[in-house]
C-alpha cells in the first residue's frame, strides 16, 4: 500500500512529465545525431546555482523572507523545507514561469530565449518581465536585441547593485543569445 505522501509525489512527478511533454520542454531524443541542449535543465541548474539552497527561512538582500531556492510568499512562511521538496517545487515553479513568459511575449522565441526569460521572471517577477518586453522598441514590438541591452539593468536588490544579480543577468544574456 502506498502512503498519501508517496502518492502525492508520484502524481506531481507525472504532472511535471506530462506538462513537459505537452509544452515541448522535454529532453531531445537520444536518436538525434546531434543532441540539442536541454535548456530546461540548464535553467534548473542555473537557478539552483544562483539561488543556493537554504533549508530555513532567511532574508534575501532585498529584505524579503525567503526559503529553499529563493521561494518567497506563502512558501517562505514554512519553518523549513527539505532539499527534495525544494527540488520538486522549483521544477514546478519553473514550468509555471515558462507559461508566464509564453503568456506575456507576443513574438516567437527560441527555446534558449524562452528559458532565459523564465529564469529572469523567476528572479524578478512577472511585472518586471512585462516592463522588459513591452513598450516602444522592446521585444514585443520585434526588437530582440532590446533584451540583451535591458536585461543587465535588473541587477539591484534593496537599492544596491549586487554582484550575484549582475552575474545572473550576464548568464541569462548568454543563454538568450544561445551561448550556453
Amino acid at each position: 500500500m502506498v502512503n498519501s505522501n508517496t502518492m502525492k509525489t508520484l502524481l506531481f512527478i507525472a504532472f511535471v512529465a506530462f506538462t513537459a511533454f505537452a509544452y515541448g520542454i522535454s529532453s531531445p531524443s537520444v536518436n538525434s545525431k546531434r543532441l540539442a541542449p536541454d535548456y530546461f535543465q540548464i535553467v534548473l541548474d542555473g537557478v539552483k546555482s544562483f539561488e543556493g539552497f537554504r533549508e530555513k527561512p532567511y532574508k534575501c538582500p532585498a529584505g524579503v523572507r525567503t526559503i529553499g531556492y529563493g521561494f518567497t510568499g506563502p512558501l517562505a512562511k514554512a519553518k523549513s523545507i527539505s532539499k527534495e521538496d525544494a527540488d520538486l517545487l522549483l521544477t514546478k515553479e519553473l514550468h509555471q514561469y515558462v507559461l508566464t513568459v509564453q503568456d506575456n511575449v507576443k513574438v516567437p522565441l527560441t527555446r534558449n530565449q524562452l528559458y532565459a526569460l523564465a529564469s529572469f521572471t523567476y528572479n524578478c517577477g512577472e511585472g518586471n518581465l512585462r516592463q522588459l518586453v513591452n513598450g516602444k522598441n522592446r521585444l514585443n514590438s520585434g526588437n530582440y536585441k532590446s533584451v540583451e541591452k535591458l536585461l543587465p539593468k535588473y541587477r539591484k536588490g534593496g537599492g544596491k547593485v549586487l554582484k550575484g544579480l549582475q552575474k545572473r543577468r550576464e548568464w541569462e544574456v548568454k543563454l538568450w543569445k544561445g551561448e550556453l
